[in-house]
């Protein structure tokens, strides 16, 4: 189906926030987030239309988890 990264994407697209947390929970997932995976969650919150504050707040957050773990 041709159409099916776009349905995808439109699922993503109805709780942003909720993507976003599920994006950070895999980044995180060896403690650490690098900048690699900062610029591509950066670009993909862009694609969601998330403003910029929400990111880094998710961001923050991600971060501190990782770091308590």
């Amino acid at each position: 189906d041709p159409t099916f990264f776009e349905k995808q994407f439109d699922i993503f697209k109805t709780d942003p926030e909720e993507t976003l947390k599920a994006l950070f929970q895999v980044a995180i997932a060896d403690g650490r987030i690098t900048q690699a995976e900062r610029v591509l969650l950066h670009h993909f919150a862009e694609k969601l239309g998330m403003p910029e504050g929400q990111f880094e707040r998710l961001l923050a957050a991600a971060e501190k988890h990782a770091k308590a773990e």
